[in-house]
């Protein structure tokens, strides 16, 4: 076999073996938010609080309480959520809102802007057991904080009661995970690469006829964007294999020269 023809074939070997190997997705990296579930500061069970590095909002302890029907202020009585709701929380507290909003402005390594970076912000959502949200919704998001006015980058606004927990609340008492992702590929219009991010929750109700709840808020950023195509898993392994045969193959040709 002439050794152009051997190369070839190697090489076509080496590129088949390579498509069908899985692709390995670029690496997550969490970026750090303060008091992500809301446990700062400790609570006993049925007390509030002011959640630490957030502005605005409340924090909460759900555990134990139990309220009485208060049909002018939405309430329908009884626990919380239920044993289910209260197994989904991380830690004991969470964030509660039935007016207005709270935010964080994010600090630290990761919190501004990169380029061609996938930024994908989860959390959790709770619905009441013991509250009619039937008329009250909830918005969640990623935002430009970089002036007075933040710019909307990615979530969800006004999101209703049955749209989340579905028709027929099958997941009132719990908690769902909702989330949203952002490509700084692609930045809206007065968005520049180093600007700072934040989260922003928020509920519009009039502050006496609902109540959400909020966990666990993480956010991680993928380099190499959606559009990536990332090495496959065994790359680097198989590389030094192809080296070898690429070796062998000069070998063979240095010794049938010398044999001639």
């Amino acid at each position: 076999m002439h050794t152009s023809r051997f190369f070839r074939n190697v090489a076509l070997g080496f590129a088949g073996f390579i498509a069908l190997l899985p692709a390995v997705p670029g690496r997550a990296d969490s970026v750090a938010i303060v008091d992500p579930s809301f446990e700062n500061p400790a609570l006993p069970p049925g007390a509030t609080g002011t959640p630490v590095g957030w502005s605005g909002g409340n924090s909460f302890n759900p555990t134990g309480v139990v309220s009485t029907p208060d049909p002018a202020f939405g309430v329908t009585g009884g626990p919380a959520y239920t044993a289910l709701g209260y197994s989904q929380i991380d830690g004991s507290n969470v964030a509660w809102l039935n007016l207005g909003s709270m935010r964080q402005v994010l600090s630290g390594p990761g919190s501004t802007i990169a380029f061609d970076t996938v930024y994908t912000l989860k959390l959790l959502v709770g619905d009441r057991s013991d509250i009619d949200n039937s008329n009250i919704a909830f918005s969640y998001g990623l935002y430009d904080m970089s002036t007075s006015s933040p710019t909307f980058l990615a979530g969800a606004s006004n999101v209703s009661e049955s749209a989340a927990f579905g028709s027929a609340l099958a997941s009132k008492g719990g908690f769902i995970t909702v989330s949203a992702a952002f490509d700084s590929g692609s930045l809206p219009a007065g968005v520049n690469y180093g600007d700072v991010l934040g989260v922003i929750l928020s509920d519009n109700g009039s502050g006496n006829d609902g109540q959400y709840d909020f966990d666990n808020v993480r956010l991680d950023a993928t380099s190499g964007g959606a559009s990536a195509a990332p090495l496959p898993r065994a790359f680097f392994g198989a590389m030094p294999l192809f080296g070898m045969l690429a070796v062998t193959a000069f070998w063979r040709k240095r010794q049938r020269s010398q044999a001639i």
